[in-house]
């Protein structure tokens, strides 16, 4: 595929751009991303004078590790393979032994308690006679998650959770842009967005992320990103329970859980930040070559995709919508202009390049050799996965930019 002129990672067409990374991906897709964020990383090195420059970030709570580690002054000096192994060392090949590990106070129980309340579920079912397959499913693979420890969710994991706090709040703090994540309230459903930022927020930047609703009410909280809170969005329902949160900017009681994207990156506070093109990379196909489903699982992978996929659709659709009226009105006075002509407001289009519709490797990578299966891979495999990752990223700068 020839290089394009609309790609964002063309040197011409992205001249003077503000460029947006967002990372869409569930549980050992991290690795995935992570190898291609080391193959931007080595193409900015063997062309200095061409970088892939990204001026702010955003991805759901297994994608911020890669993400940190790729926005960080050391990913020059070292690859991003180097320092995930050092930063998991020495407790990879001992996930399956030491997920068992207590969590920390209510996140544990409240945890157990739903995995107790479905067991009770299930046993008074098994005694009616009204047992189903899926309540079975379910709670095996609450068990089994608990067993595993999966990267990503590292709040059921107490090794990681005394061990890796430190090493993990020096990367939130240690970012070179902005980089965004986003939780839920569990008890209205309230957007949270949380960022690493290197100079934090200017009180028209917190502004513009906070929002307000139809009755000048704010619209989400806009929260540093901590640990704790990091922990915090990867509560996965129905997976795990809510966790309980405090901190600057916490009001009363809270429990939060994943953000309302459902492993899609958020995309607003791109725009907020005053990207104007977009790159995405999605690890859930959109697309798919034979829509007739001949196995359960083949319905239950699908399933997955729309849940995952929808959502991110939909904000992009919004976006596009926003792009058509601004088109459709420019040039228009603001309602408080003084005059015809004057006051006009700032124009901000945002074009999104999906890489799947840029790269047909990384869209035929996502469509045939990802599956069901390959979200919980990681433990065995990451390296693999990193280094698949890392070769997919190559022919994605490749269809972008023509060989090098």
């Amino acid at each position: 595929m020839p290089p394009t002129a609309r790609s964002p990672l063309n040197p011409e067409a992205s001249k003077g751009k503000r460029i947006a990374l967002a990372v869409q991906g569930s549980f050992g897709h991290m690795f995935y991303a992570a190898g291609i964020l080391e193959a931007f990383r080595e193409h900015n090195l063997e062309h200095p004078k061409e970088p892939i420059e990204f001026s702010c970030a955003s991805g759901c709570v297994e994608m911020m590790l890669p993400l940190w580690l790729y926005f960080s002054a050391e990913s020059e000096a070292v690859s991003i393979k180097e320092r995930l192994r050092a930063f998991f060392a020495p407790h990879v090949a001992a996930w399956p032994k030491i997920g068992l590990a207590a969590a920390d106070g209510d996140t544990w129980s409240d945890y157990w308690a739903g995995v107790g309340a479905s067991a009770q579920e299930v046993c008074s079912r098994l005694l009616e006679g009204k047992l189903q397959p899926d309540l079975v499913v379910g709670a095996y693979r609450k068990w089994a998650l608990s067993m595993i420890g999966l990267p990503g969710l590292f709040v059921f994991n107490r090794r990681y959770m005394t061990a890796k706090r430190e090493s993990l709040q020096q990367l939130i703090d240690g970012v070179t842009v902005p980089v965004f994540s986003n939780a839920m309230n569990a008890a209205d459903f309230k957007e949270i967005y949380l960022y690493a930022h290197p100079i934090g927020l200017t009180d028209v930047e917190r502004s513009k992320l906070v929002g307000t609703n139809r009755e000048g009410e704010p619209k989400r909280h806009v929260i540093p990103m901590t640990t704790e809170l990091y922990f915090a969005t990867g509560a996965r329902p129905p997976l795990f329970a809510p966790i309980k949160v405090k901190g600057d900017g916490i009001e009363g009681e809270q429990y939060w859980m994943e953000g309302a994207m459902r492993c899609n990156p958020p995309l607003n506070p791109l725009v907020d930040e005053g990207a104007d093109h977009i790159v995405l990379l999605r690890f859930f196909p959109k697309k798919m070559p034979k829509p007739r489903l001949l196995s359960e699982l083949a319905v239950y992978e699908r399933y997955t995709d729309a849940i995952f996929t929808v959502p991110l659709e939909k904000e992009r659709e919004t976006i596009e919508t926003v792009n058509k009226l601004l088109k459709r009105f420019d040039g228009c006075p603001r309602p408080d202009a003084p005059g015809r002509g004057q006051g006009t407001a700032a124009k901000q289009i945002v074009e999104i390049t999906d890489a799947a519709d840029v790269s047909c490797a990384f869209e035929t990578f996502i469509r045939e050799e990802l599956d069901y299966v390959t979200h919980f891979e990681a433990n065995l495999k990451w390296e693999t996965m990193f280094e698949r990752g890392r070769a997919i990223g190559k022919e994605l700068i490749e269809d972008c930019f023509g060989p090098a």
